[in-house]
């Protein structure tokens, strides 16, 4: 069964977000300038300034985040926490187009979900800025710990997938798919067959995108030449499609960025070069169905 929701984002974790811009930029990522986030700084919810921020990867289909501390003096605290265990992909985001109305239909089914939460962060667009707006709804980290799992609203669409950002020199079109390892694939998909529907082979797949569960002997099979970011569980990987995989290859080749396989219909570039996550290019869906 496919979940009504789709991938919307992933997020890198990064120690340095310079460093994070460089490599990703080398990779052939057009990047968002950098944005500063804003939540709740008060108990009576009142909204201020974090000591996060990020630059994105924005596609025609989901984006990559970069994730990143940017004024260690104000709130950074779900940065340190990530960090502390490894960096790398960390967040997987499900879109849905009324976070208060998804959080009560799953909470209705028995998925520990948070009530939605509104955040915003000041997006760079033309000379200035614009405020981005969404809501957010999390998961119960306790009963997932495997990921940061979050529902989205994106009040601003408009204002985030602006079409210049959308041109990419590696030919990036879509975000396709994650892939999370664990020590017990089978009680992962368990525990998130609630919220997403029924998996198939391991893997949940959304409208679009797909989030695939494996086991360390899965990895070793799938992905030989790429250790985990840390110990398990961990987000070890993100596909992104692309409109030709000569191009990005070309790209790749005459930037000097190693690739650890050219098989498989695949592009696979290590966690190093990633930072922390494994960044593997295919043949973009979009572009199969002609969008």
């Amino acid at each position: 069964m496919t979940s009504e929701m789709d991938l919307d984002h992933v997020a890198v974790v990064v120690g340095d977000l310079d460093r994070a811009e460089r490599n990703y930029t080398r990779l052939g990522f057009q990047l968002t300038p950098r944005s500063s986030h804003k939540g709740p700084v008060a108990p009576d919810g009142e909204i201020g300034p974090w000591g996060s921020g990020n630059h994105c990867a924005m596609f025609r289909q989901g984006y990559l985040e970069l994730l990143g501390i940017t004024d260690a003096d104000l709130y950074k605290a779900h940065i340190d926490r990530r960090l502390a265990r490894y960096e790398g992909l960390h967040l997987i985001a499900f879109g849905t187009d009324d976070a208060g109305t998804t959080a009560a239909a799953l909470g209705a089914k028995g998925v520990r979900i948070s009530a939605p939460a509104q955040l915003g962060r000041d997006v760079p667009y033309g000379e200035g800025t614009r405020p981005g707006k969404f809501s957010i709804a999390n998961l119960d980290e306790a009963l997932y710990p495997e990921a940061d799992f979050i529902v989205i609203e994106q009040q601003t669409r408009g204002v985030l997938w602006q079409p210049a950002l959308m041109e990419h020199p590696n030919g990036a079109l879509s975000l396709e798919s994650v892939t999370l390892c664990c020590s017990d694939p089978d009680d992962l998909v368990a525990r998130l067959t609630p919220a997403l529907g029924g998996p198939r082979n391991g893997r949940f797949d959304l409208t679009p995108g797909v989030l695939a569960i494996i086991s360390a002997k899965d990895l070793a099979d799938r992905l030989p030449d790429c250790a985990p970011p840390g110990a398990l569980p961990c987000v070890v990987a993100t596909a992104i499609g692309v409109r030709s995989l000569r191009q990005t290859e070309d790209w790749l080749v005459q930037n000097d960025v190693p690739l650890l396989s050219t098989n498989n219909g695949c592009l696979r570039v290590g966690s190093e070069t990633g930072c922390g996550a494994v960044i593997e290019f295919i043949q973009s869906t979009l572009e199969e169905s002609g969008q």
